[in-house]
């Protein structure tokens, strides 16, 4: 039996395992998650308000359900089990974990008001289960998220969206709680550079426009372009941002709401520099007005004289994620693993066998989801190339693994498992008129299982 361990299974590391078993049956393909849920992004990244983006989870639900493939959840490789024993047991190896740190916004001296990341909301509203349930308050007013990507505004979507709205959504339950106590009036949106080099899509622009209640406010001078802007609007590259402006450009010339409950304002050219603490002890954000300079496609930003403060009690910082390297593997990423067709090179650029890379791991943090089945399949071409070079593992290395796993005192998740929980998070959803109402309470997921497993009798 020729066997193959995928780290991370989320949307890479299921259109890899389709292709690996598409490709030759016999293969036994097992995925690995440091999560308990299988589907990564997919059920923990995509905002709830956006269920039409998760349908391809229909698709990785029958790829965990062919035969030879296995999951393995809440083994966390480099915790639970090192790199080097997964390496040494399989055949082959293929890192999908993705992107699993932040860039860290850098402000001067130290801040009076709480900081967070992009990531922490976004693993908080969708339910990643080892999350406090109080992880975030919302009985602040102003909000204030650095960034001008789809994550940023799913942010500020769902900061601003009525709550009655997201109560019918798979929006993990302490999130909603929350927001049904919110105190959230304003969310300001920040943009380094121009509304020319946003990187929003249209579509995630557009609905901030149809939020019930949501007032969208942004000054028409932000839309007062420059050349080297035209020039880049005006080419045929630009027809997402050429939609982007027109929009904002109607929403700049139609400010009045006089019914709105809130208040959704979009900034550009500008770069938070510090904190402060105003007379009245509320949080002021101190920004730099900056000035694009240069060609078109290559224009930096520079700092002005320009200062302006914003009202802040809430800063989230949405600036982008990292690839960081396994514990075991100690490799630079910039963005992703270095690589050549998805075969995973040393520092000194030469390949190391066995071992392959597909995802943001590879590629960096880009791209939308299906992005992921085209970057899989690439690598799976490498590995299938490569199979009669494979390293082979000793006899008997893979049940001493599976053993060890099993024999702890959280063993891990299988399919039949997480086809148990999905059963019930829809059906508790069911009476509740939403899609699902997901586990994300560790301790009550593990207890939930413990009564399954102890009620059904199975071989591992």
């Amino acid at each position: 039996m020729t066997a193959v361990a995928i780290v991370g299974a989320g949307p890479a590391g299921f259109y890899a395992a389709e292709a690996l078993k598409l490709a030759d049956q016999t293969l036994e393909v097992h995925l690995y998650d440091r999560y308990p849920m299988p589907f990564g992004l997919t059920r923990y990244g995509i905002a709830p308000d956006h269920q039409r983006l998760k349908a391809p989870a229909q698709l990785f639900q029958r790829t965990g359900a062919m035969p030879g493939v296995r999951f393995f959840g809440g083994v966390e490789i480099g915790h639970d089990v090192s790199l080097d024993v997964l390496r040494s047991t399989y055949s082959a190896v293929l890192l999908a974990h993705g992107a699993q740190a932040d860039e860290r916004l850098t402000l001067n001296g130290t801040t009076p008001v709480e900081v967070r990341t992009a990531r922490e909301m976004v693993a908080w509203y969708n339910g990643v289960p080892d999350i406090p349930a109080d992880d975030f308050n919302l009985q602040r007013q102003h909000v204030v998220i650095i960034g001008n990507g789809n994550v940023a505004i799913d942010i500020a979507r769902v900061l601003s969206r009525p709550v009655n709205e997201l109560a019918v959504t798979d929006i993990s339950d302490r999130a909603l709680l929350e927001l049904h106590r919110s105190q959230v009036r304003r969310v300001h949106l920040i943009g380094r550079r121009g509304p020319v080099q946003a990187r929003f899509t249209t579509r995630e622009l557009r609905e901030l426009g149809e939020l019930p209640g949501v007032a969208v406010r942004l000054r028409p001078q932000y839309l007062e372009l420059g050349a080297a802007c035209q020039t880049e609007l005006d080419h045929h590259s630009g027809d997402q941002a050429r939609r982007n402006i027109d929009l904002m450009r109607d929403w700049a010339t139609c400010q009045t709401h006089p019914d709105s409950y809130r208040e959704l304002h979009l900034h550009f050219g500008l770069v938070a520099e510090a904190m402060e603490r105003d007379a009245d002890g509320h949080g002021q954000l101190l920004l730099r007005r900056m000035r694009l300079v240069g060609a078109p496609f290559a224009q930096r930003s520079e700092p002005t004289d320009e200062q302006i403060r914003l009202r802040c009690d809430l800063l989230i910082s949405s600036i982008g994620f990292q690839v960081i390297s396994l514990p075991g593997l100690d490799l630079p990423c910039s963005p992703g693993l270095s690589h050549a067709q998805g075969r995973v090179l040393d520092a000194q650029g030469l390949l190391i066998p066995g071992l392959y890379v597909a995802g943001w791991a590879k590629r960096g943090p880009s791209g939308v989801l299906g992005t992921n089945r085209a970057c899989a399949q690439e690598t799976v071409q490498s590995m299938l190339a490569d199979r009669s070079n494979w390293p082979q593992p000793e006899s008997g290395a893979m049940k001493i693994l599976l053993d060890r796993l099993f024999a702890g005192d959280i063993p891990p998740v299988v399919w039949e498992d997480w086809l148990h929980l999905d059963h019930l998070e829809k059906e508790i959803g069911r009476a509740e008129g939403r899609p699902r109402i997901k586990f994300d309470d560790m301790n009550k997921l593990h207890d939930v299982l413990r009564k399954y497993r102890s009620s059904k009798p199975r071989a591992e």
